[in-house]
């Protein structure tokens, strides 16, 4: 489509604004349902998983998924809003509970030893 003049100019710069705009919801939508398993999680953070295994305030809700389980998998709103939280607040928390409080929390990752 050609345009003409400034009017033209700026009336394709609109419409090249409105579908970049479309676009970006459209992938901001997307990913917000794409789900993470805890191997990519940990890629993204520069950990290994058995990093995070050992310290489940590190991973989101202490390693209950918000899908399936082996492996479990977490939706990037899940992940940003427990980035959102300071480590050291989820840590103390986490010292904070008990055996059965933490195995409850966990869900389905599998045990492993961690500091009682």
């Amino acid at each position: 489509m050609e345009y003409a003049g400034i009017e033209g100019t700026l009336k394709y710069i609109a419409e090249t604004v409105t579908e970049l705009k479309r676009e970006m919801l459209d992938l901001q939508t997307k990913s917000d349902l794409r789900l993470y398993t805890l191997k990519e999680i940990a890629q993204g953070f520069g950990y290994s998983t058995q990093t995070l295994r050992n310290s489940p305030w590190k991973i989101p809700n202490y390693g209950k998924p918000d899908e399936g389980c082996n492996p479990g998998k977490w939706y990037y709103k899940t992940i940003a809003s427990w980035c959102a939280i300071p480590e050291d607040e989820r840590r103390f928390k986490w010292e904070q509970m008990s055996s059965r409080e933490r195995r409850k929390a966990m869900g389905s990752i599998p045990k492993t030893k961690t500091a009682v």
